[in-house]
């Protein structure tokens, strides 16, 4: 996103022009409807050759179903970190957070219906509901990163509210993502360094709880199984799948 902006600007398309891209790489990145790209091709004759190249490649990069991740892995060689981005409402949920502060009982009333019904209070239930979803649009964007802390390693996505960095900014004040400067990452960065653990506990903390909570094979053979087993109807014995520690085929 923050390339496209990039090019945008370098280009000086016509406000018309860049507003028309930006909604269609919006909705590359969303997978709707209106992903057109070849209606594009035509501003080369209009501002002349090279100005709009690269805009168009990057359209037709995004089309390609490729995560952060993926292009991470492909293209880095060493540890590092991305540019961070501020994340916002996008897609659909501006509307939504239009919705949520405008008419959030009239939401409740249409999309929780069966919750409505079995609550014991009803009345209670649509207001607390209500009082909820109102207060999401001023919930804080989220700056966003991926961290790669040793080249063995798959990269960690970061996110954290906008207020950690001093960014006062609210759901409804950002549509989409915007590539932010002057973010000091180092403090998170230190952090992460210092709680990591290698390849096979790339967070030592994370670690830590997961060990506590998780189910051992015993509980789960002598407790769980069983119990699926009586109300899916599923016959013994069961193998369990190689390489996935919570795969079971019949």
């Amino acid at each position: 996103a923050s390339i496209k902006e990039e090019e945008l600007k370098r280009a000086a398309l016509s406000s018309t022009d860049a507003a028309s891209i930006t909604e269609t790489f919006q909705s590359i990145l969303h997978r709707r409807a209106g992903q057109r790209i070849s209606r594009f091709e035509a501003l080369e004759s209009r501002y002349g050759a090279g100005r709009s190249r690269r805009i168009l490649q990057i359209l037709k990069e995004a089309k390609i179903l490729r995560s952060d991740h993926q292009m991470i892995m492909g293209f880095t060689r060493t540890p590092g970190y991305t540019t961070p981005l501020e994340l916002g409402a996008y897609g659909r949920g501006s509307e939504l957070l239009g919705r949520y502060e405008s008419e959030p009982e009239e939401y409740v009333g249409k999309y929780f219906s069966e919750a409505i019904d079995e609550a014991e209070d009803p009345e209670e239930f649509i207001h607390q509901a209500a009082s909820v979803l109102s207060g999401i649009p001023s919930f804080p964007t989220i700056v966003s990163f991926h961290a790669r802390l040793d080249v063995r390693d798959t990269p960690l996505r970061i996110d954290l509210p906008s207020w950690s960095f001093g960014i006062d900014h609210a759901l409804r004040d950002l549509r989409g993502s915007a590539s932010i400067t002057g973010v000091n990452l180092d403090n998170v960065l230190c952090m992460l360094r210092t709680l990591f653990g290698g390849i096979r506990h790339y967070n030592i903390l994370l670690t830590s709880v997961d060990s506590e909570v998780r189910l051992k094979k015993d509980t789960v053979n002598r407790i769980y199984l069983p119990i699926l087993e009586k109300h899916l109807g599923l016959q013994l014995p069961l193998a369990q799948a190689r390489g996935y520690r919570r795969g079971w085929y019949v």
